[in-house]
């Protein structure tokens, strides 16, 4: 049991923050206040690779990092440095949906 709650301390992830839902994109309760960084309009094209919305988080200038909620479901979370944030895959939608227009 002791060894148990060791392994379930020693790989805790980050839990999920409090999102908002901007035309049905989730983002931090920071961009219904003021722009912010998750939201910025980006002109940017990745190529294929293995986590699209990872690397168009990277390159977007954001961190990307697991957050796992309380039931224990995980997602990728972009952090910029304005403090905003937003669901990786909800960047590339937005990304995908821009670049279609």
């Amino acid at each position: 049991m002791l060894v148990l709650l060791f392994l379930q301390l020693s790989f805790a992830q980050k839990m999920a923050p409090e999102f908002i839902q901007i035309q049905n994109i989730s983002v931090s309760p920071k961009c219904q206040k003021e722009k912010c960084e998750a939201l910025k309009k980006r002109e940017t094209s990745i190529a294929p690779s293995f986590n699209p919305a990872y690397t168009l988080c990277e390159k977007a200038g954001g961190s990307y990092e697991i957050i796992t909620y309380p039931n224990y479901d995980e997602d990728g979370l972009c952090s910029f440095d304005d403090g905003s944030y937003i669901l990786a895959w909800d960047l590339f939608k937005l990304d995908s949906s821009k670049a279609a227009k």
